[in-house]
């Protein structure tokens, strides 16, 4: 995490922060180590329940993980549904990657099969 305080980082806002005034709102610093500590913690549980997976997009609360290997959405869903108090999971959605998605991928030389968006966000 405190890697990732830095301009172009994680913890953008906690640098400015510290830049502008060489001090940092405690409430910002809680709710950052927050939200951080709770998208690891995702991470892992999707990686356990799921395999290889990597975060593609992440802004504060939200979340957008990429899941490698074939599952059947309805097993993903009802796992996630299972575990969406504990993981701190307000909203979510799961989804194939679409045609155009596919295409992108496959002239890049990627490789695109399912895609999952995770945003924990209760706090």
């Amino acid at each position: 995490m405190y890697q990732e305080i830095r301009p172009n980082g994680n913890g953008a806002a906690i640098q400015l922060s510290l830049n502008k005034n060489n001090e940092c709102q405690v409430d910002s610093l809680a709710e950052y180590v927050f939200l951080e500590s709770r998208g690891v913690k995702l991470q892992k549980f999707l990686k356990e329940q799921f395999g290889l997976c990597s975060v593609i997009e992440h802004f504060q609360s939200f979340y957008k993980f990429k899941v490698h290997d074939n599952h059947k959405l309805s097993k993903m869903f009802g796992i996630i549904e299972q575990q969406k108090d504990e993981l701190c999971i307000n909203q979510y959605s799961i989804k194939q990657a679409s045609l155009e998605q596919i295409f992108n991928a496959f002239s890049k030389g990627t490789d695109m099969k399912v895609e999952e968006t995770e945003m924990p966000s209760k706090t």
